[in-house]
């Protein structure tokens, strides 16, 4: 995937996190994530919700949702083969952070048998994970060369 077309996904995630009024960590903090689910264009979004899912009550003692989850949900597992999943989080004053998908949505990410989540590390760079290969990677992003 280009970077051109990574970095617009992924504005598309932050588009989809900013809907939200987030959520809080352990931590007190407060966060928002989106993820979109892409064949050629957004074909699905995500938010972090507080809302749960019956499919989470028997994987986590935390069954709130997570932007990746919801997004899978709502599209339906058996329908996102071959897809493509952006995730963004942004922190309270606007910059993106990581957003790496947790044990859980992996889980729930290769059961799906998406082809590649791209999530966010920082305002500069994203993450990549192959999920046919289980292989993490990283890129730099708005560097079109």
């Amino acid at each position: 995937m280009s970077k051109y077309y990574v970095n617009k996904f992924l504005e598309h995630a932050r588009t989809a996190a900013l809907t939200t009024p987030g959520v809080h960590s352990s931590k007190g903090s407060r966060f928002r994530l989106g993820a979109v689910l892409v064949d050629k264009y957004v074909v699905c979004s995500g938010v972090n919700s507080y809302k749960t899912h019956p499919l989470l009550r028997h994987r986590t003692q935390w069954p709130h949702l997570h932007a990746e989850q919801h997004a899978l949900f709502r599209y339906g597992l058996d329908n996102c083969k071959g897809l493509d999943l952006y995730v963004c989080r942004i922190l309270a004053d606007s910059s993106m952070a990581l957003s790496k998908p947790c044990k859980v949505c992996t889980q729930f990410i290769i059961e799906a048998e998406l082809r590649t989540v791209y999530y966010s590390i920082n305002d500069r760079r994203c993450g990549v994970f192959n999920v046919a290969e289980r292989r993490h990677s990283s890129m730099s992003l708005f560097d079109y060369t």
